[in-house]
């Protein structure tokens, strides 16, 4: 059976993902977290997820931007 990284891993270690996600290409960061947790990522998921905590983030900023 096949969980969502949410649901297995939590927000903070998403945050942490989508942090690794902008530094390296979604496929290798997808490679990486294959090879340490016992989850099948997809490419989409893992960009999703950085575009949803980056929207959050802006949205914290208000007119800080």
């Amino acid at each position: 059976m096949c969980r969502s990284i949410a649901a297995l891993i939590g927000l903070a270690f998403i945050q942490r993902i989508a942090g690794w996600a902008a530094l390296l290409p979604f496929g290798v960061t997808v490679d990486m977290l294959s090879e340490v947790l016992p989850l099948q990522a997809r490419v989409a998921t893992v960009y999703r997820h950085t575009q949803q905590v980056a929207e959050r983030l802006e949205g914290e900023l208000g007119d800080e931007q």
